[in-house]
């Protein structure tokens, strides 16, 4: 067995716990820092010296991959230290295995420095798997734009509904005017703040000129002339006394206005590193997959060449279930450890297909005559459609109908 010195860190939002091993399982240093680069840069010189004393090579584990360890992680592989992620529940495992019921960000960090002495974790053939590597720089990009726009996406989804409960509320009319009551047209008329008793009481050609700022048309007079007819036919006792209600939908409006905008701009930043990127066409090519899609499964997936097989990329992206047979008996379990934005992503692409793909239709209906419910049949396309992308980016292939038609 290769003997090393083993360096347990464990990650915090602000400081950083930190216990060195030597291989006879004995502590010979611990210490704590701050979340600075000054810290970082005299950890690294701290750690050398350890290594120079016990003429040994350093390995250092870190407990998850959860944001806090940027940019430590980063300095430590760029001064040229070894280091693994140490997954989460692995830990707990562990730890439950040599029955210690309490958790300390100093036991932690011992724990993880002993947990990289054991045998079986310097000949396990995860060793390179885990081991923590400096992504490119437009994965990160990729992944940090996507994740923004994943953010602001649920909040204005959020807004949505608000103000959709604050119109039926106080102004219902509204949606037999509008169907979508979310056009930027419509949301225009909303920030101007006003009542529908005072709406009613503008000029026509007030409210035909009513337009978002990024667009040229207004309402329109034909659409001004209804809108006028339906304020007519409100009770007028409902009508009076929405002040606040016109003040708040006018927020709710404006937010919503300024985050489609957001949103739109981050699909051109988007877009443009897809075009950097050598799987950005060939991700595009998957029926069903946008600029957005493709951006979050290139973003989450960050290297494809870290997962070794097929099966390891789709239990990742969490749309396999894991057999979990007992006796007679055939059951499927899903996996705790998998990404939830990739595997809502597949699931969103699979859906789209349904309607852009004769394949993805021709396997859905499959699934459905042979039992699936529709969410089960939907997943079994989401996990085939994981597939072709791994495949796809393995080789940086573009996608095409056969190939496809063979992964179903």
């Amino acid at each position: 067995m290769q003997k090393v010195i083993s360096v347990g860190i464990d990650i915090g939002s602000k400081e950083h716990r930190i216990a060195a091993m030597n291989p006879e399982r004995q502590i010979i240093a611990e210490w704590s820092i701050k979340h600075r680069h000054s810290e970082f840069k005299q950890t690294c010189h701290q750690i050398k010296s350890l290594a120079a004393q016990h003429s040994l090579p350093v390995i250092i584990g870190i407990e998850g991959y959860n944001g806090y360890a940027a940019p430590f992680d980063k300095y430590l592989i760029v001064q040229g230290f070894e280091v693994k992620q140490v997954n989460n529940l692995t830990l707990n495992r562990y730890r439950q295995l040599f029955g210690q019921p309490f958790k300390t960000d100093e036991y932690d960090a011992r724990l993880i420095a002993s947990y990289l002495q054991q045998p079986f974790e310097l000949k396990n053939n995860n060793y390179q798997e885990n081991q923590v590597k400096l992504p490119q720089q437009v994965n990160v990009d990729i992944k940090l734009l996507s994740r923004h726009q994943l953010d602001l996406t649920k909040e204005r989804t959020r807004f949505k509904n608000k103000l959709h409960k604050l119109l039926l509320s106080y102004f219902p009319e509204i949606f037999d005017l509008y169907s979508d009551p979310f056009s930027a047209n419509c949301l225009a008329l909303f920030t101007l703040g006003k009542t529908p008793a005072e709406l009613g009481k503008m000029k026509m050609q007030r409210l035909a000129d009513v337009k978002p700022k990024s667009s040229k048309r207004g309402m329109g007079t034909l659409r001004a002339q209804k809108l006028k007819s339906l304020l007519e036919q409100t009770v007028p006792a409902l009508i009076g006394g929405n002040r606040v209600q016109a003040i708040v939908a006018a927020d709710y409006a404006q937010r919503i206005y300024d985050l489609n905008q957001a949103i739109n701009r981050l699909d051109q930043e988007l877009a443009s590193l897809l075009g950097q990127h050598p799987c950005g066409k060939t991700v595009l090519s998957i029926p069903g997959a946008g600029t957005k899609t493709a951006a979050r499964i290139i973003g989450e997936t960050i290297d494809i060449h870290r997962f070794s097989t097929l099966d390891k990329y789709s239990a990742y992206s969490g749309v396999v279930c894991l057999r979990n047979d007992s006796g007679k008996s055939k059951r499927a379990k899903t996996s705790k450890q998998v990404n939830h934005i990739l595997k809502d992503t597949y699931m969103k692409i699979a859906f789209t297909s349904l309607r852009t793909n004769s394949a993805s239709a021709v396997y859905y209906q499959r699934k459905i005559k042979a039992g699936h419910s529709h969410f089960s049949a939907l997943k079994c396309l989401a996990h085939q459609i994981c597939k072709v992308a791994y495949k796809l980016m393995v080789s940086k292939s573009m996608y095409q109908e056969p190939y496809y038609k063979k992964a179903a």
